[in-house]
């Protein structure tokens, strides 16, 4: 039943692909880091249509280390992977564990409040923001389009 719903539900995010086609175009490198499983990610891309963009080298879960968000080491590792700083990586994150992981790397990070999740509990970002408060935090978008806006 659960493969049934993912199969149902599992869509591409609202300019998803624009965002990505523009990160390409600038040669500006990304990542996924997750707190699910690689398997799960990878279903949910081919699902969404988004595999094309993210190698299985791209992809970085709990997995690697056994350590969830709000620790930091699925950032660490990609940027370890991608060979840049820290003043370099940019996160776009939109869970409480995920701003907080963003907070514990040093990483400046975008809350996106477009999902699912937020729709469904208005207040969970203004309680994020108020939880986290921290000059990591660069601001929210609510449209993936806006994440431009932020890169360098």
């Amino acid at each position: 039943i659960a493969t049934d719903l993912t199969r149902k539900h599992t869509k591409p995010t609202k300019n998803i692909f624009f965002v990505l086609e523009a990160l390409l175009e600038r040669d500006i490198k990304f990542a996924i880091c997750s707190n699910s499983k690689r398997a799960d990610i990878t279903r949910k891309l081919k699902l969404a249509k988004l595999e094309k963009y993210f190698t299985e080298k791209e992809i970085f879960t709990f997995e690697l280390k056994g350590s969830a968000k709000p620790k930091p080491d699925v950032y660490f590792e990609a940027i370890e992977f991608f060979k840049i700083n820290k003043a370099e990586a940019l996160i776009i994150e939109d869970s409480m564990a995920g701003v907080e992981a963003g907070i514990n790397a040093g990483i400046e990070t975008l809350l996106y409040t477009g999902g699912g999740h937020h729709a469904k509990n208005p207040d969970i970002s203004k309680n994020i923001l108020e939880t986290l408060n921290s000059s990591y935090i660069k601001g929210t978008i609510n449209d993936l389009k806006e994440i431009v806006n932020f890169i360098k």
